[in-house]
């Protein structure tokens, strides 16, 4: 199932000669996304440090006994980074995960 985006939501125009402007500030969508978004996308304009760095997997964590019976009871975190700056100067992401509801 493909994702369908309304001609209103096409960037058109001067946008349309910044995908890899548009690829930052939609937070590095894949190239077909972009695709649908530029309707003559070269792939060539957008270089990304940052994607191939996010796709890096890790070993699982070991089986845990402890378990959470209500939201906030245990709550996963993770720290990864540092990766290239971004345009505040951040270089970590911290994401943070409910062990209850697995709300992120």
């Amino acid at each position: 199932m493909g994702l369908c985006i309304p001609k209103s939501f096409q960037v058109t125009g001067c946008l349309a000669s910044e995908p890899q402007l548009w690829h930052q500030c939609l937070t590095h969508p894949s190239e077909p996304i972009l695709a649908k978004l530029f309707t003559n996308l070269n792939s060539k304009s957008i270089n990304s440090d940052v994607c191939p760095l996010s796709k890096s997997t890790r070993l699982p964590f070991s089986s845990s006994t402890s378990y959470s019976v209500k939201p906030f009871d245990l709550v996963h975190y993770d720290v990864w980074g540092p990766v290239i700056e971004s345009f505040d100067g951040y270089k970590y992401f911290v994401t943070f995960v409910d062990d209850f509801s697995r709300f992120t």
